[in-house]
C-alpha cells in the first residue's frame, strides 16, 4: 500500500522540497562565480594578477576583509 498524501504531508513535501531548491541553487551560483573569476584570472596581464593574488592573499589573512570584500561585491 501507498502513502497516503494528506494535505499536511504535500505541504511538508512541498517545504522540503523548496528548502532543497535553495540550497542546491545556491551552490550552483557560487560554482558560477568561481568560474567567471577563474576566467577573469586568465585573461590578465601579469600586473593585474599581481594585483589579485595581492588582494587574495589580504582576503586569506584577514577574514573580516574577505566577509567586508564579499559583501561589497
Amino acid at each position: 500500500m501507498g502513502k497516503v498524501f494528506t494535505a499536511e504531508y504535500v505541504k511538508k513535501a512541498q517545504k522540503d522540497a523548496e528548502w532543497a531548491y535553495k540550497n542546491v541553487i545556491e551552490k550552483f551560483y557560487y560554482s558560477m562565480l568561481e568560474v567567471v573569476f577563474l576566467r577573469i584570472k586568465s585573461h590578465l596581464s601579469a600586473e593585474g594578477l599581481k594585483k589579485v593574488f595581492e588582494i587574495d592573499e589580504n582576503k586569506a589573512k584577514n577574514e573580516a576583509l574577505g566577509i567586508e570584500f564579499s559583501q561589497r561585491t
